[in-house]
Formats: C-alpha cells, structure tokens, sequence
C-alpha cells in the first residue's frame, strides 16, 4: 500500500484500500500501457511477483470498474500468471466470466455446450466434464490424456466415447471442438473464481 501511495502523485491519482484490496484510480490515455508501467515499478518497489489489471472507469462507474478488474486478476492468477501487469480489455475473452453482468451469457454458453456432460456428471458423480476439459488441453492425444488423468486407455476410450453419446456426432470436428476447449475452459475459471468468492 505504501508503495501504491507513494507512486500515485506520478498519475496524478489516488491510492488507498477498497474492498481490502490495494487500489489506485489515476490519469492515464491508456490503460495497457499504465498496467504495464505500474506494475514495473512495483515489481522494482517490493522484490517480489506481482499482478496488476487496470481497467478504464467510464462516467463514474468506480465499482463497477473495480470489480472486472479484481476478477481479472483472479482469471489472470488461474490462468498462471504470477508476474504480470494487464488491462482487463487483454482477457477480454475471458470477460464472460469475470463480468458479473454477462453471467447469464456464460449460463447460456455452457448450457449450450456443455449442458449434457454436466448434467450426467450430476446425475452419475461421474468425471465426463473434467475428462472433456483434460482431453482437450492435451490436443486430442490419447496417450497423454490417459496419463494426466491417471487412468487405463480403456477407461479414456469409454469415457470419450459416453461424451460422443452425450454431444452427438462430429463433437470433435474443428469449430465443435473449438467451442467445447472454450466452454470447458470457461467453467474451469468460473469454478476456480467461485471457489475464490467463497474463500
């Protein structure tokens, strides 16, 4: 927080804790680079990784402005960054889950793909979501998707084989599959902030 204090007069900003969060509002064309710039120097200030997200306040929506950018930094920590300044607008692809005003898109979004997998996990305590989302981070192999998963090629096969059942043929083919990686993805990072909420 001293840090934050200390550099705040450069922007001609206001440093100060919101929500027990160190925040700062300052003056700025454009959000990226004074992410970037902030987070050099605190880097620099404290020795140690840092994660900083900057968003642009429109009017006078500070709160709102300050939510997205607290879940971006959440989204930015679950997807590994440790060492990282960003504007929201960078994980704007990710803004789905991390805007509370879009969360009946992505309720949308992964009931349209996901809809099916999820509700057989919940019926049968079964991990057909999880082996989807594995499935998909290995590219498609077999033999590495087994092994993350710690299971027999056998039971990988049933299992992707109960998915094809579930989705339909062609779940596989390109743009299918480009939205399925996305959806599962996307219900990772909402269960990892969830998780985070309730912490």
């Amino acid at each position: 927080m001293r840090q934050l204090n200390a550099l705040s007069p450069e922007w001609s900003g206001l440093a100060g804790e919101y929500l027990g969060r160190a925040t700062m509002l300052l003056r700025a064309d454009d959000a990226e680079e004074a992410a970037s710039a902030l987070h050099r120097r605190l880097r620099r200030a404290l020795g140690v990784p840092v994660l900083v997200a900057a968003d642009r306040v429109d009017g006078r929506a500070w709160a709102r402005s300050f939510g997205l950018t607290w879940r971006c930094v959440e989204v930015m920590r679950s997807l590994g960054a440790t060492d990282r300044g960003s504007a929201t607008v960078q994980y704007a692809m990710y803004a789905i889950v991390f805007d509370p005003e879009r969360a009946h898109d992505l309720d949308r979004f992964l009931a349209d793909c996901l809809g099916p997998l999820l509700e057989y996990d919940r019926r049968r305590s079964t991990a057909l979501v999880a082996t989807t989302a594995a499935y998909c981070a290995q590219g498609g192999n077999l033999s590495r998707t087994a092994r993350s998963l710690h299971v027999h090629m056998s039971t990988l096969l049933k299992r992707l084989d109960r998915v094809g059942v579930l989705l339909g043929d062609g779940w596989r083919s390109p743009d299918r599959a480009l939205r399925l990686h996305l959806a599962v993805r996307l219900h990772q990072l909402r269960g990892a902030l969830d998780e985070e909420g309730d912490g």
